[in-house]
Order: structure tokens, then sequence, then C-alpha cells
């Protein structure tokens, strides 16, 4: 069954891709860059070869990081007859996950991709993409959504600092737990579980207590005993052998984690001006539906080795699911009236991303369809 998933998968992304780009034409034109001006950057002298350092925190063996990343940074190096050569740097070999998207913006590293999730309050308005319960089953479609709507409500928050790639919103998370299996949402009481910071208020209403961690932390933490468990998805949980660990998953969609795509300003005004141009190209959507069909198919493939090593699926009821659901809608409310607070339009951007969400409802369809 779940390999039929994949041959489904792999089917339905011509279907997507001519679908999905629909609302997007006129809609998501590319961030200008700071308002100074910049001379007009001359072709590289011939033989000339520019390296540019592309960062993350997971593993190489990571399908995202294999599948994604580096084809991404081959296809430009191809469009440019090979005048630019990628360095990867996986691990977080350069910085931490905390500090992915600084190493970007200080020219560390010329591209990287951060989760946002790890520096909370800094980009306040994109946070809304990592509320509890708001997104959909897939990355594909989380991530389209998000693009969207990020031209109008979201650019400001990064263009003045980084050149943006692509905005991306994985699929929701789901718990992963050493020795409990978590049923109800009552079993979660007394329970340390590690989650990123913007979601600790939702998960202390829900009666468990919050850790916050980063991904690569998570695998010593449980092996410890530092926590019990931990909200992730099945290619983090696969890419950083939690299956060695966790005997129970709990399918819950509680959370994403918007992640972001983006190189340093300095590193992209100083290239010759057609290779801007194909980066440009080969940014937004290009990048987008690439990210996302590979993340879904990551997930999937990650679900299936997890199953394989023994860990135990179990899908929380739709009734547990609606109660917890109620449980933190006052953490909800608290994040639009700090926003409201603030002066931002805390109410409208979470009207707005439901509003998008909606609109892909059915590239959860396509990607997902029912194979019985």
């Amino acid at each position: 069954m779940q390999r039929r998933k994949l041959l489904i998968l792999l089917g339905s992304i011509c279907l997507i891709l001519a679908l999905a780009s629909l609302p997007f034409i006129g809609a998501c034109p590319s961030p200008a860059p700071p308002e100074e001006e910049t001379p007009t950057s001359a072709p590289a002298p011939a033989g000339e070869v520019i390296e540019l350092k592309f960062a993350d925190y997971l593993p190489v063996s990571a399908v995202l990081a294999y599948r994604c990343y580096e084809p991404w940074g081959y296809s430009i190096e191809l469009l440019t007859n090979n005048r630019v050569k990628f360095l990867y740097f996986h691990g977080g070999t350069l910085a931490p996950a905390t500090d992915a998207y600084d190493i970007a913006a200080s020219g560390v590293a010329d591209i990287s991709w951060a989760n946002l999730s790890y520096t909370p309050g800094r980009f306040p308005k994109t946070e809304v993409w990592a509320l509890p319960f708001m997104c959909g089953e897939t990355n594909l479609r989380n991530s389209l959504a998000a693009w969207k709507m990020y031209p109008e409500y979201l650019a400001d928050e990064f263009e003045n600092d980084v050149k943006v790639i692509f905005l991306a919103v994985p699929t929701s998370t789901d718990l992963y737990t050493v020795d409990k299996q978590v049923k109800t949402i009552d079993d979660l009481k007394g329970l340390k579980i590690s989650v990123h910071p913007t979601m600790a208020r939702a998960l202390e209403l829900l009666g468990a207590t919050p850790v916050s961690l980063s991904v690569p932390e998570l695998y010593e933490a449980l092996q410890r005993g530092t926590i019990d468990g931990c909200f992730t998805d099945d290619m983090m949980a696969g890419g950083f052998k939690l299956y060695e660990i966790c005997k129970y998953k709990t399918t819950m969609a509680f959370y994403s984690n918007p992640c972001i795509h983006v190189m340093n300003w300095d590193s992209y005004n100083s290239l010759p001006d057609d290779i801007k141009t194909i980066i440009d190209e080969q940014s937004g959507l290009v990048y987008g539906f690439s990210q996302g069909v590979t993340g879904d198919f990551g997930c999937e493939r990650a679900k299936m080795l997890l199953q394989k090593k023994g860990m135990e699926f179990y899908e929380l009821p739709q009734s547990e699911r609606e109660k917890a659901i109620s449980m933190v809608q006052p953490a909800i409310d608290k994040w639009i009236s700090d926003m409201e607070a603030k002066g931002l339009p805390g109410q409208e951007l979470v009207d707005e991303a439901r509003k998008c969400l909606e609109e892909f409802k059915d590239v959860d369809k396509a990607v997902w369809c029912n194979t019985e």
C-alpha cells in the first residue's frame, strides 16, 4: 500500500503543477533587493568559477539534502555552464540549527535553509504558520499556501536581511514517544515532550511539559530520558534515526515549522547579471514544487522505514483531535491579541492563512488520494 502511494504521488505531480500554479499568476513577484543601489555586475572572467556555500542542519543522508538542495544547486551549475559551483555543508557543520538564518544574513554561508521556529518572536507574522492545528497534511499544500501569502503579508520580515528563495511549510508534526503509547489527550499528562518554543503554551494546555530542543538534539535527549517524546515528522524521525529509541508514533498533525531558504544579499549582488537571472528563475515556485514534492515523498518513504524498524503507529481519533483543538484555542487567541497589541494584524493573518490553505485543499487529495 505504501509503495502504491509513492507511485501515485509521482504520477500526480504533473496534475499538481498544472492546477496549483494558476492562483500564482501575477501574485508572487520576486522581492526587491535592499534600496541601496548596486552597480551592474560584469560577467565573470572566462574560466573563473564562483563558489557558493549552501548550509543546512540536515544529515547528508536526508532526502531533502540529496534530492532537493543538491539537485537545485546542480541545476544552477548546469545552467551557468559550470561558472558556479556549490559547496554543501550539511549536518550543521557551519552553524547549529538555531543559527541557520543568521549565517546567511551575515555571509558565513551564501545560502542556507533555516527553521524559523527556532527564533520565536523574531518573525512574528510568519509564525502564523506555526500555530497549532493550522496546516494541511502535505508539505506541498502548506508551502503553496504560504508562498501565495508571502508577497503581501510576510515579505517585509525578511527582504532587508536576505534574498528569499522560498518559504516552505512542511507537513504537520506528529508525536514520537519512547515507552508510552499516547492514544488520548489525557495520556499526555506528565510527559516531557520536545516542541519548538512557539508551541510551548499550546502543549502546556494539553497537559504535557514542553522542552525546547532542536531536531539534532532529540536523539541524545530521548536516549538519556531527558524527554519522553518529541513532535517532528516522519522524514526527520527517519533521518535522525529516532526509530532506534522511540517505540511509538501518534499521528496528530499538531503544528508545522515554517522554514525559509535564503541567500546573502552581498553574495547575490556580486554575481554577474545573467547568473542572478538564473538563480531568480530557479527560485520561487520552481524551487517550491521540488521542495514540496520531495518533502512529501521523503515523509512517505520514511514512514515505511519507521514501520520496518518496528515503530507502532496510532492515529489519534477525530474526537480526541477535536478535543485538543478546543483545548489549545486560548493559545491561538493569545497569539492574536499579542499581535494586535503590537499593531500587527493577528486575526487577518490567521484568516488569510486559512483562506490560502483552503484554496489548495485539493493538493492533499491529489498527493494522498485513496488507494483502497
